[in-house]
């Protein structure tokens, strides 16, 4: 059994919990009632709505947008039992649910209250659905059932993020590999400099929580420090290997890189060094600068023996 499987079987429900503490949100509040500011429009059956059940909240300053901050409220759903055959309908009932909880929050007064504590000048309120099952596969990808779902366009939520089995593996894998590795004294997820954060003064660079937006992109960077010193940039990629995505992925890590890391270690889920030989060399072979080039390393994410890094 994997070690992801293994926490799922152990933690039950409480599986987002402890996932939440591995991304670094750990530090939330938890199990809490909000008012419903908009009972009508959030009627349950025929009664007006008086309260809306928040499972998580996790306020955090931005380190990828400068003077902001961020809410993330987060709706933990998980079910004993396989996900539905046609997930649309209860996908749309979590969802919409998760919406009014988010429509409510951006007028409460516990969101003035987190505000209050960052200096800050922006705010953004960020849904979170992690929606997983025991049943089924744990790496099973719901997600890719639900883009005919409709009318969930009805309220203001700004955006939500899904993260099923398949999205909670990857970000648990990708974490943990390193967090395991005894070589490795340091994991931190990297804060790349984009057109939103340049300016800022107190930016980190990198550091303990994920910011929002990696929950569900196809890349988690990392910054890695090991017992001896040395500084590895690491790239964890949820894509399968085509030679367009590893050609996207090593001019990323050359943007990001600047001259900090010795080493360059790019992840996988499907990698294998006997099979993509000729795509990695195909990719590096867009590169003129060769010293940037010998830095980098291939290899599987799920540490199977046959992709052995290249």
């Amino acid at each position: 059994m994997g070690e992801w499987s293994k926490l799922v079987g152990e933690h039950g429900e409480n599986i987002v919990q402890s996932l939440l503490e591995i991304i670094g949100w750990g530090n939330n509040q938890s199990n809490f009632d909000m008012p419903c500011i908009k009972p009508s429009k959030h009627t349950e059956s025929s009664t007006a709505r008086k309260s809306h059940g928040i499972d998580f909240l996790f306020s955090y300053k931005s380190d990828l947008e400068e003077k902001t901050v961020c809410h993330a409220i987060i709706s933990s759903k998980f079910t004993a039992a396989k996900y539905p055959n046609n997930p649309s309908a209860k996908f749309k009932e979590h969802f919409n649910s998760l919406a009014m909880d988010i429509e409510c929050f951006k007028q409460s007064n516990i969101r003035k209250e987190n505000s209050r504590k960052f200096s800050a000048s922006r705010e953004k309120c960020i849904g979170v659905l992690f929606w997983m099952s025991n049943e089924d596969d744990i790496d099973f990808n719901v997600v890719e059932n639900l883009y005919a779902t409709k009318n969930i366009d009805d309220i203001d939520y700004g955006t939500i993020h899904i993260v099923d089995n398949k999205r909670a593996a990857f970000i648990f894998k990708s974490i943990q590999r390193f967090k395991r590795d005894k070589k490795i004294s340091s994991v931190k997820f990297l804060y790349p400099a984009n057109g939103s954060n340049n300016s800022a003064a107190d930016r980190l660079t990198s550091g303990h929580v994920l910011p929002a937006e990696f929950l569900t992109s196809g890349i988690i960077p990392f910054s890695l420090t090991t017992e001896a010193g040395d500084e590895i940039l690491a790239i964890s990629c949820s894509e399968q290997v085509e030679e367009h995505t590893l050609t996207r992925i090593i001019g990323l890590a050359q943007a990001i890189a600047y001259s900090f890391p010795q080493k360059i270690i790019i992840s996988l889920l499907d990698f294998n060094k006997l099979k993509h030989k000729d795509i990695v060399e195909k990719a590096k072979s867009s590169f003129p600068d060769s010293e940037f080039i010998k830095k980098i390393i291939f290899n599987n994410l799920n540490d199977d023996f046959r992709g052995d890094e290249l």
